[in-house]
């Protein structure tokens, strides 16, 4: 306990200079009294920093070096772990027992007329002895009828332990002033009655909740699904246990029959072998056998008696979520807060995990109900053990550790099925999804999720060599597949090996041909999708008006019979020095042609030797593909005016004997 507190009459406690100050809880003292004491927090939550706001009204006057002392049952500056925390003040005479208070130690204000400092309760009680004292600074006078507040900064890190409700007015928060108007005297330490006046503080703003758990401990033997084990339960109260209230433990995922998917039984109140051990706050412990052994041989009472709720049943999944282990506190038992307790449940009760089960499960929960309430909420309501301080469960089963390697950090483990639900990438069902088992390889594919998917388009080749079939059609021909079916999937890094030709993440191009590596279609030419050419008015074959059909109305690449290859396929349009097309003065061909446009054609001309017909007018001429013939004024590519050799590689005319020109248009006649 802390030497500076005891507890002196009911409702306030205060221990200074080593005299008890006996204070007038009615808040009347002699004529003086103090009215409208409240205490205000913000905000008021459990276990979360808050301001303390304390008001109060006096019939007389307070001078420099009066003082106040609030009780602040409940709190701690602790972190609500059932460790004490700390006191905020400068420092503790060990020999007058008395608190030395200096200014600046506790945040509050108004920080020109009080100084204060706080004083951590202890564990054992709840931290029902927690106390704020504050002191007014010399030379600072406040009338009589003055309405005083002084808050207290959350800074400071005071936080309820416990919740609290409006039943406790007056009961654990007090309010007591000590003034020299009163007679008091810090040096004579004067004990009079008049020289204190005390009042119940009205508690403006409850706090819900309960005293936390913690430590909430699940271990098992042998940890493994489908065979009873025998269970070690641990945890610590932060509040009073008393006969007739229970604790409760549920242990979702386990059951008390032969783990096949049917229900075992409830086990009543008795039936349920345990034994239990407890160490105190103070280390003294205690400990009692199982209840089912005789009681000759342990006449010790025993400190809990139990019983077993079923729960339901889910068949291949961890079910039996709600099946409960309910502990009841026998007399003359008391459990103080802080206290250890382990609960050992015997494997012959037949309790086993339907399956698998993580560690840390949130399905193992703990939480206390209690018979009666006074005032600091002595209940908690169910939290999982692994939320308490130091909680933890153990894992049931293999947990994907032996053969699934805890799926590669890229999955999450069924513990009940001991299999791997991949992530995105790794062999997600959303991956399964899109990739149809027509089109990926599932053996491929690691059952740990350590390999990776490797990006996806519309398969070019019909063969699908794990099927060891060809595609029976077109549509399933080209499906989207990885890599397209034109490279090999590396699933370490989940990247394409490309086929020769073929480019692309996902190797879903077919690039077009060239002479010049480096440069598109030889540098003579744009290299263009299906849709692209389908969209070209100059690209070949030629046809009168644009006819893209569906590829110029398909919205974006789509896996059809019809335009699978919209983005897939590519070839050159090659470049002209000349307009192409079918119209007026244009030319059905291009200057650059070829796959990979590394031609080049001659120039051309009318074929001297056939005056009666113009070899370059292609007015009805069907253009190459068939799709279209020229109009009128359309021209006809005649290369070396048919009088020459062209050099389709320089693009220049090797005239024949008697003809000249860069086209041999002109004919050489004898002199």
């Amino acid at each position: 306990s802390c030497g500076s507190t005891a507890m002196m009459a009911p409702g306030w406690w205060v221990w200074l200079g080593g005299v008890a100050l006996v204070g007038v809880l009615g808040g009347v003292s002699g004529q003086h009294s103090i009215s409208s004491a409240s205490l205000a927090l913000r905000p008021p939550r459990l276990c979360q920093p808050t301001e303390i706001v304390v008001e109060f009204e006096t019939t007389f006057n307070l001078t420099g070096g009066d003082e106040v002392s609030v009780s602040l049952a409940g709190f701690t500056s602790g972190a609500c772990d059932n460790n004490a925390g700390d006191s905020i003040v400068e420092d503790f005479d060990e020999v007058n027992s008395e608190l030395l208070l200096v200014q600046g130690y506790l945040q509050l204000r108004p920080s020109q007329l009080w100084q204060g400092a706080y004083q951590e309760g202890n564990v054992i009680s709840s931290f029902s002895d927690s106390r704020l004292y504050f002191t007014l600074l010399p030379g600072r006078f406040i009338d009589n009828g003055t309405r005083v507040a002084i808050h207290v900064d959350a800074g400071n890190g005071i936080k309820v332990n416990c919740g609290i409700d409006s039943s406790w007015n007056g009961q654990n928060h007090s309010l007591v002033v000590r003034a020299k108007s009163l007679g008091y005297s810090r040096r004579t330490a004067n004990a009079s009655t008049h020289a204190a006046v005390g009042l119940p503080l009205n508690f403006t703003t409850p706090v819900a909740g309960g005293c936390p758990i913690t430590d909430a401990q699940l271990d098992l033997d042998p940890p493994l699904p489908k065979i009873a084990t025998a269970a070690t339960i641990r945890f610590i109260p932060g509040m009073e246990i008393l006969p007739g209230d229970n604790v409760t433990i549920r242990l979702g995922g386990f059951t008390s029959g032969n783990a096949t998917g049917f229900p075992g039984s409830d086990l009543p109140m008795g039936q349920v072998e345990i034994a239990t051990s407890t160490t105190f706050p103070n280390g003294s412990s205690l400990s009692t056998a199982p209840t089912s052994i005789t009681r000759s041989l342990f006449p010790r009472q025993p400190i809990f008696n139990a019983s077993w709720r079923e729960g339901d049943v889910v068949r291949d999944q961890p079910g039996f979520t709600k099946s409960t282990l309910t502990l009841f506190l026998q007399e003359p038992h008391v459990l103080l807060p802080g206290t250890v307790v382990t609960v050992y449940v015997n494997r012959s009760n037949g309790i086993r995990a339907q399956c698998g089960l993580p560690a840390n499960s949130t399905d193992v929960q703990i939480g206390v109900t209690i018979g009666a309430t006074t005032g600091l909420s002595r209940s908690a309501d169910p939290i999982s053990f692994p939320a308490t301080p130091r909680g933890h469960t153990e894992a049931v089963g293999d947990g994907c550790r032996s053969h699934l390697n805890y799926c590669s950090g890229h999955g999450v483990c069924d513990h009940c099925l001991n299999r791997c639900t991949c992530m995105d990438g790794y062999g997600s069902n959303s991956d399964l999804e899109r990739l149809s088992e027509r089109t990926l390889d599932h053996r491929a594919l690691p059952r740990d999720c350590s390999g990776k998917v490797c990006p996806t388009g519309p398969g070019f080749s019909g063969v699908l060599p794990h099927l060891e079939q060809s595609a029976s059609n077109a549509t399933i021909a080209h499906l989207v597949r990885e890599c397209s079916g034109a490279g090999l999937c590396d699933r370490t890094t989940g990247s394409c090996d490309c086929f020769q030709g073929w480019t692309g993440t996902a190797c879903s191009r077919r690039d077009c041909p060239t002479a010049i590596e480096g440069l598109a279609c030889s540098g003579h030419g744009q290299c263009l999708s299906m849709r692209g050419l389908a969209l070209t008015a100059e690209a070949l074959p030629l046809s009168r008006g644009l006819s893209a059909g569906r590829y110029a109305n398909d919205g974006g690449p789509r896996v059809s019979p019809e335009t699978w290859d919209a983005e897939v396929m590519h070839a050159c349009v090659c470049d002209s020095s000349w307009e192409v097309g079918l119209g007026q003065n244009q030319t059905q061909v291009s200057e650059w042609y070829g796959p990979d446009c590394s031609r080049r054609r001659c120039p051309s001309g009318d074929d001297p030797l056939t005056s009666e017909v113009n070899e370059e007018d292609c007015s009805n001429v069907t253009a190459a593909g068939g799709r279209g013939a020229g109009q009128s004024g359309n021209q006809c590519q005649v290369e070396c005016s048919n009088r020459g050799r062209c050099d389709s590689g320089s693009g220049l005319c090797q005239c024949f004997e008697g003809f000249a020109g860069a086209n041999c248009g002109t004919q050489i006649r004898e002199k």
